[in-house]
């Protein structure tokens, strides 16, 4: 878990190359891209945005340009990640994440339990795109 954690941590923070992708109008379960980086393309779904409690609630997922080998993971080409958002408070916290390699589903972990809240990078970062996406659809 630890690893797993140290991963989210470090994809999140990511922000040398980053750049922000237009907006486009998506269809309910379409995946739409909203940044890429040398290393990965950041897709947000749209439809899945909706109120978590005091929170937003939505579904990213990152497709890595090479093959994911996390230390006691079966490695992995995609991500998606169930997060919650503070669009008043500037923070974040990953709940779900569900890796493919392929079609195949390789892992799918709830982390709810193990993440805390954390803040959003800067503007021009991956975590601080997919936040100002999410909370923008919110309002």
């Amino acid at each position: 878990m630890k690893h797993l954690l140290r991963h989210l941590v470090c994809t999140a923070c990511l922000c040398a190359g980053v750049s922000a992708l237009p907006e486009a109008a998506a269809k309910d379960g379409a995946w739409t891209p909203i940044a890429s980086t040398p290393r990965k393309k950041v897709l947000l779904q749209y439809g899945s945005i909706r109120p978590h409690g005091p929170f937003v609630e939505a579904w990213s997922r990152y497709d890595y340009a090479e093959l994911q080998n996390d230390v006691g993971k079966v490695p992995f080409r995609s991500s998606k990640y169930l997060a919650d958002y503070d669009c008043k408070g500037g923070r974040e916290k990953t709940r779900r994440v569900v890796s493919f390699n392929g079609p195949l589903e390789v892992h799918d972990l709830d982390i709810d339990p193990h993440t805390k809240w954390s803040p959003v990078g800067k503007p021009d970062t991956v975590s601080g795109i997919v936040h100002e996406a999410v909370c923008k659809q919110a309002r």
